[in-house]
């Protein structure tokens, strides 16, 4: 991830934590994955996808929005990564 994130402009999905989890999982297993993705891509460059229906083995959709919104507590970069870079990245706004 770290050589994607320096070496190219990609978006990262941030995703599936939950799912490779296992059934115990605590928001401290995942808390260093995110962390380690913001720290390389930033906010500017991560996508917030809810991993739905797959998720429903390990967790629900509100679950996980929840948690992924508690390591982002700041609202302008919450709203990019759960919308804006997804609208940028999809191109899904015409000029």
């Amino acid at each position: 991830m770290t050589t994607l994130a320096k070496e190219t402009k990609d978006y990262c999905k941030l995703f599936g934590l939950l799912t490779k989890a296992g059934e115990d999982w605590r928001p401290d297993d995942v808390a260093p994955y995110v962390a380690h993705l913001v720290e390389q891509f930033g906010t500017q460059r991560l996508i917030w996808g809810s991993d739905w229906p797959v998720l429903t083995i390990a967790s629900d959709y509100g679950t996980w929005m929840d948690l992924a919104m508690s390591f982002n507590p700041y609202v302008l970069e919450s709203v990019s990564i759960f919308g804006t870079n997804a609208v940028e990245a999809y191109r899904l706004l015409s000029n």
